[in-house]
């Protein structure tokens, strides 16, 4: 950058979860991206997109009838069991966002990786973990103080 952040109402840090987090009991979680609007869709978004979802649990994720076992123990999987809400391509390194019930502050709790599709039924986005990537995180960002203290 060239420049350094102004932080206002609409731009602001990013947090990370703390290593000993809940994510279970977190709410309020959103995706954001510039990805395709629909699976088919050959030109990404102009505009940048949210989206409101809910972290399902990965035992559900990873049943027969979703993803039979592929989802890995460092992802976390969001989105709505009937689909219509979800990632999509080009959608990839963007920030799931989830509020932490008692401090009220929003965690980037995962990052897009992959899904079977876009808003498909029983096929919601796939998420990298950052909490299970927390101590490799920190240790690539502490010889960067902005960095660092722009992680909250």
């Amino acid at each position: 950058m060239d420049r350094p952040i102004s932080y206002n109402k609409y731009i602001q840090p990013a947090c990370l979860p703390q290593k000993t987090a809940d994510l279970s009991l977190m709410t309020d979680c959103y995706i954001a991206g510039w990805g395709t609007l629909e699976e088919d869709a050959m030109e990404p978004s102009d505009t940048l997109q949210d989206a409101r979802v809910q972290l399902i649990p990965a035992k559900r994720c990873n049943s027969t009838s979703w993803y039979n076992g592929e989802v890995r123990i460092y992802n976390l999987c969001a989105g709505y069991e009937q689909g219509g809400i979800d990632s999509c391509q080009g959608d990839s390194g963007g920030p799931l966002m989830c509020k932490e019930p008692m401090t009220k502050i929003y965690s980037v709790v995962g990052i897009t990786s992959w899904g079977s599709g876009c808003a498909q039924a029983r096929s919601p986005g796939v998420y990298t973990s950052t909490q299970y990537f927390l101590n490799w995180i920190l240790d690539k960002t502490k010889s960067n103080p902005t960095i660092k203290k722009s992680l909250g």
